[in-house]
């Protein structure tokens, strides 16, 4: 007959205490990252415009061009009127999350003030967003390919997040950032998309990463016939198409 294995009490009381120190460390380490804002910049390093033309505008404030360390940068400063302990709290913790994000397909965060004023958020400067090119000319086949798999691949990043995916939530032609190329005294626009990663959550409220697939394939659509999808006009759209 073959042996039954069992746990003595000696050795259930040490499983236990060990599961116990595993939690305990698992705790302080996310208490360690929570406090750990190596990404707070001195808000003296950004030189901002008194008055200077906006890049963007959003619910969480807007976005003009400044300086940081003598290089052009992207400087979003939250509105006045959301202002608040809660939404600075709010702010910090996705901060937090995009200051832990690196892939070339990401807009690049660089840092943010944490001081009693308003918060400032320091990125790289892109050149213009995907809607703004569409919007000028009919994009090329080629540029929507390239585009198309540049964002899929920082979405595939995202999503593989451990230990839970990074669900975006606005994919859109306003959050897909080009830079321009200079060639022979001609400017493009290709291949260096953004995705913008701030205001992002990890999964919450049964939302799952099929939210992003679904805005992924209506910026295809954008793309391919050059404006808003409209369920209207569906029949003209997939003539364009």
């Amino acid at each position: 007959m073959g042996q039954i294995l069992t746990c003595s009490p000696t050795n259930s009381s040490s499983e236990e205490e060990t599961i116990t120190e595993l939690r305990n460390q698992l705790s302080s380490l996310r208490e360690e990252v929570r406090n750990n804002r190596n990404w707070v910049i001195n808000r003296s390093e950004v030189q901002m415009p008194v008055i200077g033309r906006s890049l963007g505008e959003g619910a969480w404030g807007r976005v003009v061009r400044g300086t940081f360390c003598c290089c052009d940068v992207a400087v979003k400063e939250m509105h006045n009127d959301i202002v608040s302990p809660h939404n600075i709290r709010l702010f910090e913790r996705e901060i937090n999350m995009a200051s832990r994000c690196r892939h070339p397909c990401l807009l690049q965060f660089i840092g943010a003030t944490a001081d009693n004023a308003k918060p400032l958020l320091v990125t790289e400067l892109m050149d213009r967003n995907l809607r703004s090119l569409y919007e000028e000319a009919e994009l090329r086949e080629e540029q929507v390919a390239v585009i198309f798999l540049d964002v899929a691949r920082a979405l595939n990043y995202l999503h593989q997040n451990t230990p839970e995916p990074i669900i975006h939530r606005d994919i859109s032609s306003a959050n897909v950032l080009l830079w321009k190329k200079e060639s022979n005294g001609e400017q493009k626009f290709l291949i260096m998309e953004r995705l913008r990663v701030f205001n992002r959550q990890r999964r919450s409220g049964g939302q799952t990463e099929q939210v992003d697939i679904f805005s992924f394939g209506v910026l295809l659509c954008q793309m391919c016939i050059g404006e808003l999808p409209d369920p209207e006009r569906q029949g003209q759209h997939e003539l364009l198409g």
